[in-house]
């Protein structure tokens, strides 16, 4: 297949010169665009959006039916928090509870007939099949962090009133309750004691949650022995053999066996690698490579499955099933949410986003071309990593760029505001990225560098960068960094030319090696910047004079930047229109991302549309629209600043990667122009 050149449809009018000012009216309409189109997905194992099957966002508990019938809870944006799995495949999905922008399900069972969620409504019932509306609620209003199911009655961790309740699930009425400091999650085992994760004073029961030990009670509430030799305990259930699974968050990341119940308990074995996914070669997926455990169920054959998070915080769903002696049977991911990615240049089957690496296989079905390859963030060794530190939003927006070869990935917030840098050391850390260069934003912009090669940054690697103060960013392929400069003080664009690699392998960026230029008169506010140092290209999108929109509505290109510069076109985009976005609400109706490779420009708005333009003329060519197994856009779908990227394969079609935040999974979108 080969790349074409659109042409010009004002060529007859006018020669455009490099001198020359090319104002387009564009239309307020999407067209189609010429060429064949694809659609597919990275990071979720199901994309149905018509069956709503997709695995959520996050994961905070697991049980599974005796015969393997899997029941997560957590949350999802989108609805529909509770996900069930049989056999690695999409069983079923339950909504009607606190989910979307609510408090997460925390807590699950069943008894085989119903499943039970727990979360901040307190415990609602449900069929065992799909359902959006339970068929019982109790315990309205409380705070449920733990469930288990035994002979008919339901154990219940009430959160806010420090009690462990036990309801008939018969009546569903309560037979018992005593008292239980901070209860989690919950197990029974077969001569009906109880074991209980306490959490942490201080704890919060809608965020990351820290285990200190387990304790016991007879079915009636008298206290029984503790176990108190675990790290961070998350996750509890019994066997078969009676005996106690627990796991957790710390660095060892494995599930610890402990027999005894009835006496003094102790660790007999562990189940999965020492070191989690950082054994071996650190953050390389692979079987029993464990990492923040978050739930533990068996089934009636014995069978272990474990949910878990490779994130470095709550996103990163991912469900594992073993058999006893560690042979993995089946794993689905859920691991994309708020997130965009980008494809290493050197090699188009690499993708990375903030920290997760994934391979394509572009010959594969569509759902079947990624593979998830490696988780890239080690909180136990790099603790002051910002992705781990950082406590607000998410982190997302990624670039891939090399520098003499090396390669580097760069993330910021939902909102653009910091640049982090990361390099890579595969003898030392395999697929782990290190952080390496940050610029904080502020006034003025800090740069910081790792520059004794810790992993992060010291008292004295952090300099002044350029005055002002910077929302967003760009970062060219050879790594030169174009920062914006728009929330408060002059606005401006600064771009830190790279001046190589340090002694530790960091990009060097200087204040003193940096230029800064005033905005274009034609803006008031510039949302994005495309800088093609090769050319001295600049494509300038923003907020344009005499408007208010916060929102990509003009779009400029400018020969010879740095120089005698002249303006080459001037596009107006459409802003609010319903040809766009059918849903103008939550940023849909903005464009706000831009992109330029090849011979196109990509524009791209909050509900998922990209327009096309021709990159020397302006020309529009056409709208993507995305059309993927029932979904077609919503309104918050694209909701972070730096949501799309886009890469030219070798054999001309382009691959555009973008968020897709209610449903969990980065949209893969393939172009071929020629149409072959």
């Amino acid at each position: 297949m080969k790349d074409v050149r659109r042409t010009n449809v004002f060529r007859k009018a006018a020669t455009l010169a490099a001198s020359a000012i090319l104002a387009l009216a564009t239309s307020g309409h999407a067209q189609t665009l010429p060429g064949t189109l694809r659609y597919s997905w990275i990071g979720n194992s199901f994309m149905d959006h018509t069956a709503k099957a997709w695995v959520p966002d996050e994961v905070r508990d697991l049980c599974v039916a005796s015969n393997g019938t899997v029941f997560t809870a957590g949350y999802s944006e989108a609805g529909g928090s509770g996900l069930a799995i049989k056999d690695g495949t999409f069983f079923g999905r339950y909504s009607g509870f606190n989910s979307g922008f609510g408090d997460p399900v925390k807590a699950v069972a069943t008894d085989g007939t119903n499943v039970y969620w727990g979360g901040g409504n307190g415990v609602q019932r449900y069929g065992f099949a799909s359902s959006t509306a339970p068929n019982r609620t109790i315990l309205a209003g409380s705070s449920v962090t733990g469930l288990s199911y035994k002979d008919g009655e339901l154990y219940i961790s009430d959160y806010n009133n420090n009690l462990i309740r036990v309801y008939s699930t018969r009546t569903m009425t309560q037979s018992r309750q005593w008292n239980c400091t901070r209860p989690g999650k919950v197990a029974v085992d077969k001569s009906n004691r109880v074991w209980v994760i306490q959490y942490a004073a201080g704890s919060d029961p809608n965020t990351t949650l820290t285990g200190t030990q387990i304790l016991s009670f007879s079915d009636t509430g008298t206290a029984g022995p503790s176990i108190t030799d675990v790290t961070n305990p998350l996750a509890i259930t019994v066997n078969g053999s009676n005996q106690l699974l627990v796991g957790g968050y710390d660095a060892a990341s494995q599930i610890r066996i402990y027999g005894n119940l009835g006496g003094t308990p102790s660790c007999e074995r562990t189940f999965g690698a020492n070191g989690g996914i950082f054994s071996g070669t650190p953050g390389l997926h692979a079987p029993l490579k464990f990492h923040q455990i978050r739930g533990l169920g068996v089934d009636g054959a014995g069978n272990i499955y474990v949910c878990m998070m490779y994130g470095a915080k709550s996103w990163g769903q991912s469900v594992e099933a073993y058999t006893p002696d560690g042979a993995l049977l089946w794993e689905v991911h859920g691991i994309d949410y708020v997130e965009c990615a980008a494809i290493d240049p050197d090699s188009e089957t690499d993708v990375y986003d903030h920290q997760h690496h994934f391979t394509l296989d572009y010959n594969k079905s569509n759902g079947k071309e990624w593979a998830f390859k490696a988780f890239t963030v080690n909180r136990f060794k790099y603790a002051n990593d910002p992705r781990v530190t950082f406590d607000g939003g998410f982190r997302a927006g990624v670039a891939a760029f090399r520098v003499t070869g090396k390669l580097f990935i760069a993330e910021s917030d939902q909102g653009g505001y910091p640049l982090n840098i990361y390099r890579f050391n595969s003898a030392g850390d395999g697929e782990v990225s290190i952080p390496s260069v940050s610029f904080s934003g502020g006034d003025p912009d800090k740069i910081s560098r790792d520059a004794n090669g810790n992993g992060q940054f010291d008292a004295g690697e952090t300099v002044n960068g350029a005055p002002g103060y910077y929302q967003y960013h760009y970062i060219t392929p050879n790594g030169g960094i174009c920062r914006i400069g728009n929330a408060a003080g002059p606005a401006t664009i600064t771009y830190y030319p790279c001046q190589g690699l340090d002694s530790a392998g960091n990009p060097i960026y200087t204040a003193a090696t940096s230029k800064t230029w005033n905005n274009p008169p034609e803006f008031s506010c510039i949302r994005k910047v495309v800088y093609d140092t090769t050319n001295n290209i600049m494509y300038v999108g923003g907020q344009a004079v005499g408007t208010v929109e916060d929102a990509v509505v003009r779009l400029c290109r400018y020969n010879n930047w740095t120089g005698a510069r002249t303006k080459a076109w001037d596009v107006t985009i459409p802003y609010q229109d319903q040809s766009y976005t059918p849903d103008t609400g939550y940023g849909a109706g903005r464009a706000y991302s831009v992109r330029q490779v090849g011979q196109y420009v990509f524009i791209q708005y909050g509900y998922g549309y990209i327009r096309v333009h021709d990159k020397d003329t302006g020309d529009y060519l056409g709208t993507i629209k995305p059309s993927l197994h029932g979904f077609s856009g919503g309104g918050g779908q694209v909701d972070i600043t730096h949501g799309m990227t886009a890469y030219k394969r070798a054999n001309g079609e382009y691959v555009i990667l973008t968020e897709d935040a209610g449903h969990n999974h980065i949209v893969i979108i393939r172009w071929c122009p020629s149409g072959t």
